[in-house]
């Protein structure tokens, strides 16, 4: 009988470790450049944009009432073209993440297929052919993503959060502070659902892998 049949859902048998995603980042170096370059864009393009809501607190409160109306062209000037550069940042990025991602999951993909080429018969027959295409294919897109896009985003979005409470900061000690009296709340929060997270996604992944080493099955 398969050890793994379609009709069971297969058991985690590793634990997360770190040293295995260290392995998996050696596929992003070789696009260590790019990765670089589109965390400049993003962390640039935030940092610009933390100056839009100064420039409206700048018009509101001198211009407007002193009827400054170059002011207010120079300040909407400054406000578009930061606009425009956080468009083409986004974009630019976006280009560099799908290619550093499809170039990772090639490369992936080809190791995994060499490896699957020097496994013995055994592990295919205990192993509906289904299961072993789950991995291949969903498995490598989560962890393309993840190496090409989560990483850059984790960072980009640290870093934003640091350039907002510097921002905020800047303009009222006393208001940030009252404001950022929900972070602990929000910080339990996440810490509960996180294993609850994981764990459905691991159901999801299941049912996901099932379905389709039981649709090959029939169609076998």
């Amino acid at each position: 009988m398969a050890r793994n049949r379609y009709d069971i859902d297969e058991v985690m048998e590793d634990h997360f470790d770190l040293g295995q995603l260290k392995r998996l980042g050696h596929y992003v170096l070789p696009f260590k450049k790019d990765m670089a370059l589109a965390a400049f864009l993003m962390l640039s393009a935030s940092a610009l944009t933390m100056l839009i809501p100064r420039f409206f607190m700048t018009v509101m409160n001198d211009i407007i009432p002193q009827g400054d109306v170059k002011g207010l062209l120079r300040i909407s000037f400054y406000t578009l073209l930061i606009i425009l550069y956080s468009v083409f940042s986004l974009k630019a990025k976006i280009k560099i993440t799908n290619r550093v991602g499809q170039s990772v999951i090639h490369q992936l993909r080809t190791d995994i297929f060499c490896h699957l080429q020097e496994l013995p018969f055994s592990y295919y027959d205990d192993r509906p052919h289904g299961k072993i295409q789950v991995r291949v294919v969903n498995y490598v897109n989560n962890l393309s993503d993840l190496l090409s896009n989560g990483l850059l985003n984790t960072i980009t979005d640290l870093c934003s959060l640091i350039f907002i409470i510097f921002f905020m900061l800047s303009i009222n000690v006393k208001l940030t502070l009252m404001c950022m009296c929900g972070l602990p709340v929000l910080a339990l929060f996440a810490s509960l659902i996180k294993k609850k997270q994981h764990r459905a996604w691991q159901i999801q992944s299941n049912k996901q892998s099932n379905l389709n080493a039981y649709a090959r099955h029939e169609v076998a």
